[in-house]
């Protein structure tokens, strides 16, 4: 009866393997090849997501090197330079995006301004953060009234007009800097909130965690 067992198969693939096949797969050059490989396909994926890292790179570029970008002011204007057009409208290299009516420079209060708008924006966010993330955990940490409370207002905020209350606000206490920041980091937190009530429920809810709470472990 002839030998029907496979000739060599994956033992003989197995043993036709040498130390420098091994080590050439995981090679650094390789290796780093591969990650190469990896990280563009992500980018790929999220290319929104890119666009947008580079244009917030751009703006964050900007605000910084606005006193080297631009030799002007962006608080002085000269009344000889008013209402300047743009470079595409006819107006000069010197002031590209044009002058208001003071003789202020456009791109200088663009690039000034724009130091404010990512302050403004990084600190009401790591309010909002602050607030949601506190409020989540203890929501879904300890439940019941508490996760009713805080369930209550995350809906009111959730369903109340954020420019309603913004504008109220503002009108009582002013429009000022902090005044901003505060309005704007408020109004943002029930998002957390969400996020981080739902993350720990879903994470007391898992094996070890029960079986510690079984042990007696608190």
């Amino acid at each position: 009866m002839p030998d029907r067992r496979p000739q060599g198969g994956f033992m003989a693939s197995v043993g036709s393997t040498t130390p420098e096949m091994v080590e050439s797969a995981f090679s650094p050059q390789r290796t780093r090849r591969r990650t190469l490989r990896s990280v563009l396909k992500a980018a790929w994926k999220l290319r929104m997501s890119v666009a947008g890292g580079l244009v917030l790179l751009i703006l964050i570029a900007i605000a910084i090197a606005a006193p080297i970008l631009t030799p002007y002011s962006p608080e002085e204007g000269r009344i000889a330079n008013r209402l300047q057009p743009p470079v595409w409208q006819g107006g000069s290299w010197s002031h590209p995006l044009g002058t208001d009516g003071i003789g202020r420079d456009y791109a200088t209060r663009l690039a000034y301004g724009a130091r404010v708008a990512l302050t403004v924006g990084l600190l009401a966010t790591l309010l909002s953060g602050a607030i949601g993330i506190a409020l989540g955990v203890l929501a879904g940490f300890f439940g019941g009234r508490i996760d009713a409370i805080i369930s209550t207002l995350v809906n009111i905020m959730m369903t109340f007009p954020f420019i309603l209350l913004a504008l109220a606000v503002i009108s009582v206490l002013g429009a000022s800097f902090l005044n901003v920041v505060i309005v704007l980091g408020v109004g943002a937190w029930p998002i957390y909130t969400r996020v981080v009530k739902f993350e720990v429920e879903r994470i007391k809810s898992l094996d070890y965690i029960q079986a510690g709470h079984v042990l007696g472990v608190s």
